[in-house]
């Protein structure tokens, strides 16, 4: 009698669960041995080395830190079975033990015992197929070579043959992994699954809708006999009994062999088991799915599949769109007509009878219906074919008979009068694409049966009366007009009148006065002129044109456009060189036109200068010339002029060309962008320059245009091209300087030249002020300071401190002049800076009330534009209104005219503080050293007076740092002392009281 076991409920964990007592398995361990970690899962030993191949089949369990190099295994059976039927009792062992549902072997199953196999290692190098029939096709002598791994060493074409041999004959052959087998004479013994909740409805229907299982169920049957006919199962295998836990039933695959004796049973009813889970591949899972991991599944598979759905609704929903149009029928005399919504399913040919909202009416083949293609009615029935448009509604009248028609129809005139709406397409097609093919349904079905459900729910019909009709019509034309051409904004100045232009420059003005710190001319001018381009060389040369006008000449053109007047202007100064030419003139020819040279303006390389090629067209002097006209493709469009501002040959030398008597383009150019062509340009940033250039400004002109190369544009013929804008970026500042900011600078009265070597001691002066006003005031006195409010209102509006601190801001507040120092400069900006860090102790003053600003955003965006104010007030004598306003307009001046490029002030300041603090530290010492009961203040005062008794009488040679000393000493006579953690602090008063 084989030995039997059962499988009970699997018990709280321990270090080793006995979950199988029988003879033929051992305890399951939880914990290695040796390591004290986890165990592995059950698995089959695959004996995959030569070592210990005679322990493939047994159920082990193997230590999980394999990776970590604990190889430990405990061996759950002494004995190896085949792999399939080890693997399927691995697998109910497994899941019992982890309580999951499992596969659970049949009553009776039999577990067939491998074939013992030595452990014996084998010898060096290859081994020999152990068939003796086999040998080599060259060599009969020899056999092939065979697999160590191979249950019977054999060759794979031998190993085949016997596994093909047991499969005919029915024996019991375990699976050879080498050559990719699988065991013979398995599929009698089926397994079945254990499920907790089943339904006996949904086992019937489970059964009535199997096609691969027999038309009754079966018990589990044992393997066939076949040679084994006369062995007792206790000889042939081991007997397994399991306790079931519910009533299974195991379905006989219809690719039983028919010599396999099946004994039929009709005690439960069948149930269809999928042993393969939710995978691509459908193959079978080492381990059956728990029914919890294929409730998830399901429910993720279902919300994917419900927005796959509302996916495809909106996509149906946007084709039912785009294939909707509007019909409009006039049906009795003196009514209204009917304005329909239908949904074409044919789109863009439709028909009356698939109109459901007109099925009312009852049309037959002998109704008569008129349609307006646009430009006659025609008579049609209701299967007539008709062209539908989204775009355009379509045009219906019922026709009472075939020689009389409906004369009174309200609103017809209008709308079969009104002109088709011009879309941006070269032309119409006859079938529009309606979506994308990505878009399309993916079967005409859906589209039917969309069409079959949702057209008379989608058909919309309504009754328009003559006022609204019309005002439906109006809207429809204003729209079409609209969207059909495209509005062109009026351009600056050429757009506007005069005395608009005036008023406008006035406003900007009056904006820019009343808000000097948050507003400028570039900001203020899209407000006045909407729609317009701030560009600062046009509004300065309208400026400049406006200034220069007689006032009878303006009063005479104030209502007529720039252009008029530009002209008027110029034939009123005997200008004629401007003029257009008449149409009359000589007609032009091209000649010399290589074909492979584009004619269009490109912009060659800097070692590509020759002019050689270039399009000349020049008038006909022939007798009888034939009147060609001058194509735009064909003709330059501008002659090469001469660089205005070159007072001598350029290096680049450019080739004489004969000038075009074509009509002058840069004329019209001229009069529409408002350029006068008297002014000279920059031939790299396009702006106006001076006549009359410094010798430093045409030096560097000299040295540019040997790093350029001629670029002519529409607006500039003399434009020049370098490989990057740093290299003229000096140049066009210095230009601009002389050009703009210096005579601004000059009539506003400016300092062109500030003393830079007395800031220290007058910002010195300015510290008790800044004190009182800013750093010691309180919060109500502090929101009166114009710079404090303007950039605490920049951090409220960013999200830290640190973008509002960023080089973007630094930038911005850099080009809407919101710091700086005014006509002091780059250089000014330095030394009052340093000035400031030096004077001012961040550890005296209440920052809380400034926050989110830091120390050194305080000093660079409040105190040092506070400071430069002041000192403007002081200089040019000003009230702090008219000194803000000039910080303002003269801080692009400062820049260009001091850029602190040179260090050398800075330097100077520099040392000159450090050997006064190194003599104030002198000082000290001498008065630790005297251990004097004065104060240090007191004692430097006492000491000072006894050196100028001594030296009374006697005349001493003082030198240009002995006397900054001096002075320096003299300085620091109303310093405070401050003594924190063993360091002396002196810091600095106002000497006015002195």
């Amino acid at each position: 009698m084989p030995p039997l076991f059962s499988i009970p409920v699997p018990t709280p964990p321990q270090h080793t669960v006995a979950i199988v007592t029988t003879s033929i398995l051992n305890a399951i361990h939880l914990n290695c041995e040796l390591c004290c970690a986890p165990m592995g899962p059950v698995r089959v030993h695959e004996g995959s080395s030569t070592t210990n191949r005679h322990h493939r089949g047994k159920v082990v369990q193997t230590c999980s830190r394999v990776r970590d190099g604990c190889h430990w295994t405990a061996f759950l059976t002494q004995t190896a079975y085949f792999y399939d039927d080890a693997q399927r009792l691995a697998q109910q062992i497994q899941g019992l033990r982890l309580g999951r549902s499992v596969l659970l072997l049949p009553d009776n199953y039999i577990l067939r015992p491998a074939e013992q196999t030595l452990a014996v290692p084998f010898p060096d190098g290859a081994i020999e197929c152990s068939n003796s029939g086999c040998c080599l096709a060259t060599d009969p002598s020899r056999r092939r070579r065979a697999s160590k791994l191979c249950l019977r060493q054999m060759c794979s074409p031998c190993c085949s043959r016997v596994y093909q041999a047991s499969l005919s004959q029915h024996l019991h052959y375990d699976s050879c992994r080498v050559h990719n087998q699988s065991s013979s004479l398995t599929t009698t013994q089926q397994p079945v699954t254990h499920r907790s909740n089943m339904s006996t409805t949904d086992a019937t229907s489970s059964s009535s809708s199997s096609t691969l299982s027999t038309t009754s169920p079966s018990e589990t049957v044992a393997p066939p006999l076949g040679d084994y006919g006369s062995v007792n199962p206790t000889q042939s295998g081991t007997l397994l009994q399991t306790r079931m836990l519910e009533p299974i039933n195991v379905s006989v695959s219809t690719t039983t062999p028919p010599q396999q004796s099946q004994s039929m049973s009709t005690s439960a009813p069948l149930l269809r088991v999928s042993t393969q889970g939710p995978s691509r591949c459908a193959k079978p899972l080492s381990m059956p799915i728990a029914p919890e991991a294929l409730q998830q599944h399901q429910i993720a598979q279902d919300k994917a599949d419900e927005v796959k759905t509302s996916k495809q609704e909106c996509l149906e929903l946007q084709e039912q769109s785009k294939r909707t149009c509007t019909v409009i029928l006039w049906y009795e005399n003196g009514k209204p007509p009917l304005r329909i919504s239908h949904f074409a399913r044919n789109y863009p040919r439709t028909s009356v009878d698939t109109i459901d909202a007109l099925k009312p009416f009852n049309f037959t083949s002998s109704s008569l219906l008129d349609h307006w293609d646009g430009g006659n009615w025609n008579v049609i029935n209701h299967k007539t074919v008709l062209q539908a448009n989204k775009e355009k509604p379509l045009l219906l009248r019922i026709r009472p008979s075939l020689l009389s028609e409906l004369t009174d129809c309200p609103s017809l005139d209008k709308l079969s009068q009104r002109p088709q709406s011009q879309t941006a397409r070269k032309r119409p097609a006859e079938a529009i694409l309606v979506s994308p093919p990505n878009k399309l349904l993916k079967t005409a079905v859906a589209l039917e049966s969309l069409a079959d459900t949702n057209a008379s729910a989608d058909t919309v019909i309504e009754i328009l009366s003559d006022s609204e009709e019309e005002r439906h019509t109006q809207d429809l034309g204003a729209h079409s007009t609209i969207s059909g051409s495209s509005t062109v904004p009026r351009k600056w100045p050429s757009g506007y009148t005069v005395s608009d232009i005036q008023s406008g420059l006035n406003r900007i003005k009056l904006l820019v006065q009343k808000d000097h710190c948050c507003v400028t001319e570039r900001s203020a001018f899209p407000e006045v002129f909407s729609g317009c381009v701030y560009k600062k060389s046009t509004v300065t040369y309208v400026k400049r044109t406006l200034a220069s006008t007689r006032l009878e000449l303006l009063k005479q053109y104030g209502g007529k456009t720039w252009k008029a007047f530009s002209k008027a202007r110029r034939e009123s100064a005997g200008s004629g060189s401007d003029e257009e030419l008449e149409p009359e003139q000589t007609p032009t020819v091209i000649r010399d036109i290589p074909r492979e040279i584009s004619l269009e303006y490109m912009t060659p390389p800097p070692n590509e200068l020759s002019h050689s090629t270039q399009t000349i067209s020049q008038p006909v002097h022939s007798p009888d010339p034939d009147p060609v006209t001058p194509d735009i493709q064909h003709t330059a469009p501008f002659p090469i002029l001469p660089p205005l501002l070159s007072t001598s040959q350029p290096s680049l030398s450019e080739p004489d060309l004969p000038h075009s008597h074509a009509p002058a383009a840069s004329n019209l150019i001229n009069e529409l962008f408002g350029y006068d062509p008297d002014i000279p340009l920059c031939e790299f940033c396009d702006e106006p320059v001076t006549a009359q250039p410094s010798r430093t400004l045409q030096m560097m002109r000299e040295n540019l245009l040997k790093q350029s190369w001629s670029d002519p544009t529409p607006d500039n013929p003399t434009h020049r091209r370098a490989s990057h804008f740093t290299i003229y970026q000096s140049y066009c500042d210095r230009h601009d300087l002389e050009t703009t900011q210096l005579p601004t600078a000059q009539a506003a009265g400016w300092p062109l030249n500030p003393d830079f070597d007395r800031l220290y001691l007058r910002i010195l002066r300015l510290r008790v002020a800044l004190e009182t006003d800013i750093l010691q005031a309180s919060p109500d006195n502090l929101r009166a300071n114009i710079f404090l409010s303007k950039i605490l209102k920049k951090y409220k509006q960013k999200a830290s401190s640190l973008s509002a601190e960023s080089v973007q801001m630094e930038y911005a507040d850099h080009e809407g002049s919101a710091t700086g120092t005014g006509y002091y400069g780059g250089e000014g900006y330095q030394i009052i800076y340093y000035v400031l860090i030096t004077l001012l102790d961040e550890s005296r003053y209440d920052l809380s009330k400034f926050y989110p600003l830091s120390w050194d955003a305080l000093i660079r965006k409040v105190l040092l534009p506070e400071v430069s104010v002041r000192l403007i007030q002081q200089d040019l004598h000003l009230i702090r209104e008219q000194a803000l306003t000039t910080f303002m307009e003269s801080n692009t001046f400062g820049n260009l005219m001091h850029p602190g490029d040179d260090p050398a002030r800075l330097h100077a300041l520099q040392a000159k503080i450090a050997n006064m603090f190194g003599r104030a530290n002198q000082n000290l010492l001498l008065w630790e050293q005297s251990e004097s009961p004065l104060d240090f203040d007191t004692w430097s005062k006492k000491q000072l007076g006894n050196s100028q008794r001594k030296d009374s009488g006697i005349t001493i040679k003082v030198e240009t740092n002995d006397s900054e000393s001096i002075i320096d000493l003299q300085e620091l006579r109303g310093a405070t002392t401050i003594i924190e953690g063993g360091r002396t602090v002196y810091v600095i008063e106002d000497l006015d009281d002195d």
